[in-house]
């Protein structure tokens, strides 16, 4: 636990008004989640490589692996879901409803932090990162920027654009539309099997070949919340969260030091 972060993250919370401190908690509870789904995956991805890398070691606790693998993914679904619940007071969409409602207060909470610097925007206070899936929202400042990285040698970084909170609000939203038919087929499974047992639970290949999803698709849900809160929660409180825990593929020392033990094994019974 860094007990610094936790420090500095409490001192920030106590610069805000009441409304920017509602619309902190429910960010951090949003965030919290999209963060445990992207570990879940990110292991669920180091145990399915360990199964081919590692098949000897894995085979020796065969169960263990098993039931984690399908434990880590019915987490990473509810997770997952619950991030994009429509019927939930705590979601993405009704987070960027907020956003856009308190937006003012953002614009000058930028404009207070960032106001000094040069060739600041006061009227454009937020400089926003376009994800890859945004960029054609906003082609001319693309064309621009990457025309003039092609002068350095195609070394491409994200193009970022000076808008306004409201702005922001709105990007979200279209990007969050532009996923409502996986945020559907989510939804759906999550409520036919994962939830509530429906009959169609009985028949769960084929209910997954009519809704299939993806651990890719997955990852796009899941890096859409993450890219929000992370982002929001930087403009509140100017602390960068992460994406994942440093030590999320810890998995593969593991297996590898069995290796290495079941190696010596080997070489001490050939020695018998």
């Amino acid at each position: 636990m860094n007990h610094e972060l936790d420090h500095t993250v409490d001192a920030a919370k106590k610069e805000l008004d009441a409304g920017l401190l509602e619309l902190f908690e429910r960010c951090s509870y949003l965030y919290n989640e999209a963060f445990y789904a992207n570990t879940e995956l990110a292991i669920l991805r180091e145990l399915s490589k360990a199964s081919s890398d590692y098949e000897n070691e894995v085979i020796c606790a065969g169960c263990f692996f098993s039931f984690t693998q399908l434990a880590l993914t019915e987490s990473c679904f509810m997770n997952c879901a619950r991030l994009f619940d429509a019927k939930s007071e705590v979601s993405i969409r009704n987070l960027i409803e907020d956003v856009k409602s308190h937006s003012a207060e953002i614009d000058a909470l930028a404009i207070s932090i960032f106001g000094d610097r040069p060739n600041f925007d006061r009227l454009n206070p937020i400089v926003h990162p376009l994800a890859e899936d945004e960029e054609r929202f906003y082609p001319k400042e693309v064309e621009s920027q990457r025309s003039y990285e092609k002068l350095f040698g195609n070394h491409y970084r994200m193009v970022t654009v000076c808008i306004t909170t409201h702005d922001l609000s709105n990007l979200w939203k279209k990007r969050l539309n532009s996923l409502r038919k996986l945020s559907d087929m989510l939804r759906d499974q999550r409520n036919k099997v994962f939830a509530h047992s429906d009959m169609e639970a009985l028949k769960y290949d084929e209910l997954v070949r009519r809704l299939p999803l993806t651990y890719g698709e997955i990852q796009k849900l899941i890096d859409f919340a993450l890219d929000l809160t992370i982002e929001l929660f930087a403009k509140i409180t100017g602390i960068e969260k992460d994406r994942l825990p440093k030590n999320y593929n810890d998995i593969q020392g593991l297996l590898k030091y069995a290796e290495v033990g079941m190696e010596a094994v080997e070489q001490h019974l050939g020695n018998l």
